[in-house]
């Protein structure tokens, strides 16, 4: 609402205001803190909200779609998470299997990875050579289908050729998928620009490639992660074939 608080200054609509007779998703549930776990809670059950610096509750009527890949269960058992949402949210549950548990899927996500990067990188690559594949197929996989998105994503920016290949994957002598190798401290006089980028894509490999995690590991906003991470791949894009170590 315009004047609710400082800054506010036009009205938007909030998300179950937009959602209303159609659906919502909701990522990463489980980190919902209790003040927000206790806000969702009451529009599912009231079927209504308030705006900020609203007066009268607004109804509502969606279809929510959550998802985590945290075990709620023990979340209620440990007391992180509301048992009453719990019940509320899991009213019908479908379970997706670990990607190391479905390797066929793999070749479909690396094609669509690739068309998104290669797009939005102004690259041409539109392949992996068949060994490379045959080695990822064959990975753990750890953090799941954002840990092979940020893998692919990272390969498509410094990769020279149009065809993925093991060396652009797989630099470095790795047990299983830590992404494109990392140096180890940062040398005296590199610019305070190009250690932060060092040190927030070291994060981001820490997290597996989770963004919500690598930003709150950073202590920023996930808004400002991708920020910096467009921007990040402009210019690692325009330094490829360099020597640029992250």
């Amino acid at each position: 609402v315009k004047g609710a608080f400082t800054g506010a200054t036009e009205h938007r609509e909030g998300v179950f205001a937009l959602a209303h007779t159609g659906s919502l998703f909701i990522d990463e549930l489980g980190e919902l803190s209790p003040r927000l776990q206790a806000k969702l809670l009451r529009v599912i059950q009231m079927r209504e909200f308030s705006k900020v610096g609203g007066t009268k509750p607004i109804r509502t009527d969606i279809r929510l779609i959550t998802a985590t890949n945290k075990d709620l269960k023990a979340a209620v058992a440990q007391g992180t998470f509301r048992e009453d949402l719990y019940y509320r949210v899991a009213v019908f549950m479908i379970k997706v299997p670990a990607l190391r548990e479905r390797p066929e899927d793999i070749p479909h996500l690396v094609d669509h990875f690739l068309r998104r990067f290669a797009g939005l990188y102004g690259k041409h690559i539109t392949k992996v050579t068949p060994a490379t594949l045959e080695r990822m197929l064959t990975q753990t996989w750890p953090g799941n289908i954002r840990q092979l998105e940020n893998f692919l994503e990272q390969a498509v920016v410094l990769a020279e050729g149009d065809t993925l290949t093991e060396r652009d994957l797989f630099a470095g002598d790795f047990s299983s998928v830590a992404g494109p190798a990392l140096s180890g401290l940062f040398e005296a006089g590199l610019p305070l620009s190009e250690v932060e980028r060092r040190h927030i894509l070291r994060t981001l490999h820490k997290a597996l490639g989770n963004r919500t995690e690598a930003a709150r590991l950073l202590q920023i906003s996930v808004r400002c992660l991708q920020y910096k991470l467009k921007a990040y791949g402009r210019d690692v894009a325009a330094a490829a074939g360099s020597d640029l170590v992250l």
